[in-house]
């Protein structure tokens, strides 16, 4: 095991691109449940986590309606500052963080 986070962090680059490498078709479908888990439609995906943390189902689904909405807008107004000035730039960073 290395202490040295630099080589542990090629050891990961180098292991993140022999899987991308071996399994190139996996990627579309990763980033689909990751979108679905961001928008948390399966409410029963992490109950054994939120049981054992003992967070408060109640109000994660009671609270599920605001995160959707802050999302659509917040969706609809990057979609609007595509035609601004630097907007091709914001919608370019949000596509690398989303990705």
């Amino acid at each position: 095991m290395s202490r040295n986070e630099a080589a542990l962090d090629a050891n990961f680059c180098r292991a993140g691109l022999h899987g991308l490498r071996t399994h190139p078709l996996e990627v579309p479908g990763i980033r689909w449940r990751n979108t679905r888990y961001l928008m948390d439609r399966s409410l029963d995906v992490g109950l054994s986590s939120d049981l054992l943390d003992g967070r408060n189902r109640a109000l994660r689904h009671g609270a599920l309606p605001l995160v959707w909405l802050v999302t659509t807008v917040g969706a609809c107004g990057i979609l609007c500052l595509r035609r601004k000035p630097g907007g091709g730039l914001v919608l370019l960073l949000v596509g690398y963080f989303f990705v």
